[in-house]
């Protein structure tokens, strides 16, 4: 085993670039530490960089989706080949602050990503090492306050809820795919996010409520009061089906590789959007790839509606820190995000309600 260490150290070194005063061979210094972190990684002398995943990855399984966890592997894998080439292996007393700001500016940002990207991939790694702090791996985070500042979005370039007679040609359209027009109706009645409303089981739709399951940062999953409008296609869907049934079996999964929500929300997302695009319902915008309506847009339209109820129609029974809760927004403040009291079904109930489809 030593000598094949010994024999990649040296291919890693490379030949003699020169002779030194006193008649020695000198080898370029850059290969050099290469070859001796390689040797060093070979002979236990540091911590390859995955060597602590398991345990990482079993402790987040149930805070990741799978969206995140391909972030997670992308990122990894990138650095990982960069720590091969810039210092003969991947080990994690290889990064301090001095390479992760190398490693971005050399690798990531060669990407053609946008900030906002890179930062979620940044995000990724700065929780890898958190954990390795806590697990006595790391000493310090070279990740922490390396984010990249993202330019600011012009008015006209930012993604908007749909307008009303958007969503009359959405809603009562006929989409190819029949299950759009439920799930169509449950987003905007909703607000929920699509990776969530596709996770959605028969056992999270009883007694008159959603339980919509946890994404991006939500701790656990949140009450939701089925509107009105919803209950028949909600008992619908329900009848004849057991718990652990989906409630839109009709979405199909992209393959055994990928997590469930991420196999059921991708392919969710393209037939909305081929559906979208064939109604004309699209708002581009010259030099930004995605359109400024998505189905994200149903969550800004239920956002937009009952911030109106409240303003100006005289809503009663819930205010703007309901609507936040209803949709997993972040409470932020002393006040209301530490001392506030959760809301109540029927406040919560009174805010969904208040959200109505437009007339056809």
């Amino acid at each position: 085993m030593d000598a094949q260490i010994a024999a990649e150290a040296e291919a890693l070194a490379g030949p003699p670039i020169r002779v030194n005063s006193h008649g020695g061979p000198e080898f370029d210094p850059v290969r050099m530490r290469k070859a001796q972190r390689f040797t060093e990684v070979a002979r236990g002398k540091r911590t390859p960089l995955r060597v602590p995943e398991v345990a990482f990855r079993k402790q987040k399984a149930d805070n990741w989706q799978g969206k995140t966890w391909g972030k997670y592997d992308r990122i990894m894998a990138l650095l990982e080949s960069w720590q091969r080439d810039t210092q003969g292996g991947a080990a994690i007393e290889g990064l301090d602050r001095k390479a992760a700001g190398a490693f971005i500016g050399e690798t990531l940002e060669a990407q053609g990503w946008t900030a906002k990207t890179m930062n979620g991939y940044l995000s990724c790694l700065r929780q890898y090492w958190r954990w390795m702090i806590k697990r006595g791996y790391a000493e310090s985070n070279p990740w922490d306050n390396q984010q990249l500042e993202a330019p600011r979005q012009k008015e006209e370039t930012k993604e908007r809820p749909f307008t009303k007679e958007e969503m009359r040609k959405l809603i009562y359209g006929q989409p190819s795919q029949a299950y759009l027009s439920d799930l169509m109706r449950l987003a905007a009645l909703t607000g929920a996010r699509l990776g969530a409303l596709v996770e959605l089981r028969v056992r999270d739709c009883q007694d008159g409520v959603f339980m919509i399951p946890p994404q991006k940062s939500e701790p656990a999953a949140r009450r939701v009061p089925i509107h009105s409008d919803l209950a028949a296609m909600v008992a619908r869907r329900c009848e004849g089906k057991a718990g652990d049934d989906w409630l839109f079996p009709e979405v199909p999964p992209l393959g055994p590789d990928a997590s469930p929500s991420q196999q059921r929300s991708n392919k969710a997302g393209k037939a909305f959007k081929s559906y979208r695009e064939k109604l004309g319902v699209k708002d581009k915008v010259q030099g930004v790839r995605r359109s400024r309506v998505n189905f994200h847009s149903f969550r800004r339209w239920f956002i937009t509606e009952a911030e109106r109820a409240l303003g100006e129609l005289g809503a009663l029974g819930f205010t703007t820190y309901t609507i936040s809760e209803v949709v997993g927004h972040k409470v932020e403040g002393m006040t209301f995000g530490t001392y506030k009291g959760a809301a109540s079904d029927a406040q919560r109930r009174a805010c969904v309600e208040a959200v109505r489809l437009p007339e056809p």
